[in-house]
């Protein structure tokens, strides 16, 4: 698969689709007109388009982001700190983020996969690097070293990106993080 495929299902499928909160809803008589938000809230629970049989699910923006409030496209991307196929996404991710700028806000949802042992603490670190205002600095140290992520690595890391150790071990103990 090349760039641009991977950029266009990233945006598609990840993004969320970008006209969301505009959309636009057809009268009796055919024409269009804007809808109203509780129009559009109905509008998102029922199939959109004539019969193009695409599932539409509504995700939450929530977990760590990076850019605007107000930017134009959101992608929440699921991810596991150990699977070798989500670390392909960083890369993409960063190219979308330096060409496109305010225009776009990503957001993690931490999804450790259960066939990855090392992916649950690696999430726990993650969270507690976010506690502590340092959540994509662990992300991006933790997806170049995804092959090292037993604990003693993580604390590891966690100095190298200017944590509080004695907090970031606390959160990493009482499984906080």
């Amino acid at each position: 698969m090349n760039k641009g495929t991977v950029l266009a299902l990233l945006v598609v499928v990840l993004g969320g689709g970008y006209g969301l909160g505009k959309l636009v809803v057809k009268d009796k008589s055919g024409s269009a007109t804007a809808s109203t938000k509780t129009q559009s809230a109905n509008a998102m629970n029922q199939p959109q388009g004539a019969g193009d049989g695409v599932d539409r699910v509504r995700v939450p923006l929530e977990g760590a982001s990076k850019g605007p409030a107000d930017a134009k496209v959101n992608i929440v991307a699921f991810s596991d700190f150990q699977c070798p196929f989500c670390s392909r996404v960083v890369p993409t991710l960063h190219e979308i983020e330096k060409t496109y700028g305010n225009k776009v806000r990503v957001f993690f949802r931490h999804n450790p996969l259960p066939f990855h042992a090392d992916a649950p603490l690696a999430s726990e670190a993650a969270v507690a690097a976010e506690q502590q205002g340092k959540f994509w600095e662990m992300h991006d140290k933790l997806f170049a070293n995804q092959q090292n992520l037993k604990r003693p690595d993580l604390e590891k890391y966690a100095q190298e990106v200017g944590l509080d150790m004695g907090k970031f071990k606390a959160a990493l103990d009482s499984g906080s993080g």
